[in-house]
């Protein structure tokens, strides 16, 4: 197949393409002016008839197309002096390197903020119900445990599948898409909290009936019931926040994170110290510093104007289409958090069967705690990483996505290390700052090294989930969950806690066993990973038409029509998208010998 390309672009200085300019008009209108029928790296004294041109084989490889160009890499049309490969200069290694960490860092930091001020939320809520009493901490600590459990694990599993559609979609300049993802996901979201709020109406004789002791079952159905609110905004305070780091935006959004932080403790006194509501206003405490989030939020993305490129208006439409490539990706990513979240749950009740269960259920929720504050590093970083991943691939950049992807795990084995490291020599520190018990001292001091370990194989995974999420695999993250703390870390501590009779450091070195066989699976992955096939998936998921105008297994939208209509250059066989651009668009015309 011959496939002649002609370009109107902003780096073309012919008059036409000037004029063209002037007069933008939509992909699916006829252009205005004469379209240019300069051919891609040609100079003015090359330029050919119309007629002449169909009979030019598409893009020669000259003096303009490096030798050693694969065929996978993008082309920008009017550009042809360009490099390739990748705007990252991926021919030096350190140079990419260096450029990705800054990258990466950029975005992780703030991200790891947010989490940090976002998780000292629930913190400060704890210490004001412990002034209450045992009852209250204990009934407020069983209803927070609740929601993560059944209610915010699911929201934000679900909500990862928005990390490759969106990062994907924008490194395809898909931006129409971008804005109709957003708006189905909250939909979904939505579609999904109602089931799980109606069950917290229910809570309290749930707990009942599955033998908890009816005044704290009392106290933890009060403070979820009250929750319920909080389940529809965080349905979309999330995707907002997945949307404004897809394209970079993370500062702001750990500013607008510490400004509703500062307010949740004037809330919390508030609430329970002055008017006495007890679990109720912490849960109270709770909704209306994340509301002020979202509205935070909402203003800054109206104010600085980064909808505009992306928002094309509510389209009720299509937040109700489409559902099942979305989905596709949410359950499996929902069931990856889940099934992690699940597992220190159910090791957390293991341990409160155990000789000394005050003590051992003590040692597991500090250890807990620490590894929750600490693996915001590892996790944000995960996330950046799947942010950068879906935006190579995107831009049907498979090198430079096997690149983000080996700086991410290098720096993710580093940052396993650097977490280790202060975990061993802080742990009598730390421990000191949750209990005063000489016996529990010891105990926690011993766990949290074995927990130290654990965390050097964490950071990595938490990276190579982020790029199985980057490249739209979640399945593949959750099979990989499965087996590792459900087939091997689970019996493992089990086994080590009550028949190996080493307590609760048996269920510390089953999670180290789970980390081990994640990193060992994951790392297999990544590797034999086929980075130029998960550029060509990527085409398919963001709407990139083959051409014969079909996209894999789905029905062509609005947005993929305008794609196929702004143009695409494609190889010998057809297949490989070899040029797009936003500001240029292709005019395709073909003949078959």
């Amino acid at each position: 197949m011959q496939v002649t390309a002609l370009n109107i672009g902003r780096n073309c200085s012919c008059g036409p393409c000037k004029q063209q300019r002037l007069v933008r008009t939509p992909l699916t209108r006829k252009p205005k002016a004469e379209p240019c029928k300069r051919m891609v790296g040609q100079t003015d004294a090359d330029v050919f008839d119309g007629e002449d041109m169909l009979a030019q084989p598409i893009l020669q490889r000259s003096d303009s197309l490096p030798a050693d160009w694969d065929g996978y890499e993008p082309f920008e049309a009017g550009n042809a002096a360009a490099p390739l490969l990748s705007s990252h200069k991926e021919d030096d290694w350190k140079d990419f390197a260096r450029s990705e960490l800054w990258a990466v860092g950029r975005m992780a930091l703030p991200v790891a903020g947010m989490n940090f001020v976002w998780l000292m939320r629930t913190i400060v809520s704890t210490i004001f119900l412990g002034q209450l009493g045992r009852l209250a901490l204990a009934g407020g600590s069983l209803a927070v445990s609740i929601a993560n459990v059944t209610g915010y694990s699911v929201i934000t599993g679900l909500c990862y599948a928005l990390e490759p559609l969106m990062s994907q979609a924008l490194g395809a300049a898909q931006f129409h898409e971008v804005g109709i993802q957003l708006q189905r996901a909250v939909t979904i979201l939505l579609a999904c909290t109602l089931p799980i709020c109606a069950m917290w109406c229910f809570m309290e004789p749930i707990l009942i009936l599955l033998g908890q002791d009816p005044a704290v079952a009392r106290v933890a159905g009060i403070y979820i019931v009250h929750l319920v609110p909080d389940a529809f905004i965080i349905c979309f305070v999330m995707p907002l926040r997945i949307y404004l780091t897809s394209q970079g935006i993370t500062v702001p959004m750990f500013a607008c994170a510490l400004v509703a932080a500062a307010v949740h403790i004037p809330l919390n006194i508030l609430f329970i110290s002055v008017l006495g509501w007890g679990p109720v206003g912490a849960a109270a405490a709770t909704w209306i510093s994340d509301l002020l989030l979202l509205v935070l939020l909402l203003a800054f993305i109206w104010v600085s104007g980064v909808y505009k490129q992306s928002w094309g208006g509510f389209a009720p439409r299509e937040c109700f289409r489409e559902w099942g490539p979305f989905l596709a990706l949410a359950v499996p990513s929902c069931f990856s958090v889940c099934l992690e979240w699940w597992c220190y749950e159910a090791l957390l009740l293991a341990a409160g069967l155990l000789d000394n269960p005050e003590l051992a259920v003590s040692t597991m929720a500090i250890t807990e705690n620490v590894t929750t504050l600490l693996f915001m590093l590892p996790g944000s970083l995960g996330n950046a990483v799947s942010v950068r991943i879906g935006k190579e691939l995107g831009s049907n950049k498979a090198r430079a996505a096997r690149l983000a992807a080996e700086v991410g795990v290098a720096l993710g084995f580093a940052l396993g290390l650097l977490i280790t490291l202060f975990l061993i020599l802080l742990r009598h520190p730390l421990a000191r700052c949750f209990t005063a018990d000489p016996q529990l001292l010891a105990l926690v001091g011993g766990a949290i090294v074995i927990n130290a370990i654990s965390l050097l194989g964490d950071a990595p995974q938490a990276v190579m989930q982020g790029i199985l999420r980057g490249s739209a695999r979640p399945a593949t993250a959750a099979k990989i969950n499965v087996g590792g703390y459900y087939l091997v870390g689970l019996p493992v501590a089990l086994g080590l806690a009550f028949w190996g009779h080493f307590g609760v450091y048996g269920l510390q070195w089953g999670i180290v066993c789970a980390q081990v066989m994640q990193v060992l699976l994951m790392g297999t992955v990544v590797w034999r990973t086929d980075w130029a096939t998960e550029a060509e998936k990527a085409q398919a998921l963001t709407g990139v038409l083959t051409s014969e105008g079909k996209v894999q297994g789905r029905k062509p939208t609005k947005a993929m029509t305008i794609a196929r209509k702004g143009a695409l250059a494609f190889d010998e066989d057809g297949m490989a998208p070899i040029a797009r651009s936003m500001d240029s668009y292709f005019l395709i015309s073909s003949s078959y010998s």
